[in-house]
């Protein structure tokens, strides 16, 4: 997961949690289109991949501060 790490940065997290990993398993799965499942994939296209990034770390940060694992939380989109 690419945002797996921005998510990550942007959070100055102190560690990766499994809840961590969930969300970005959750925010992955809910960017995958019906057309995309019924082509048989299981994953957005890679064209999507800087949107889906900006969605898994959105994910991950908002997960490590729920956790408490979060120092700072810094802007996504910067």
């Amino acid at each position: 997961f690419p945002g797996m790490g921005l998510g990550c940065v942007v959070s100055h997290t102190t560690r990766v949690t499994p809840g961590m990993f969930n969300a970005a398993a959750r925010a992955l799965g809910a960017a995958v289109e019906d057309e995309t499942l019924k082509a048989g994939s299981l994953y957005p296209p890679m064209a999507r991949v800087r949107e889906i990034s900006h969605l898994v770390a959105h994910a991950v940060a908002e997960q490590a501060c729920q956790e408490g694992v979060c120092q700072q939380l810094v802007d996504v989109e910067s």
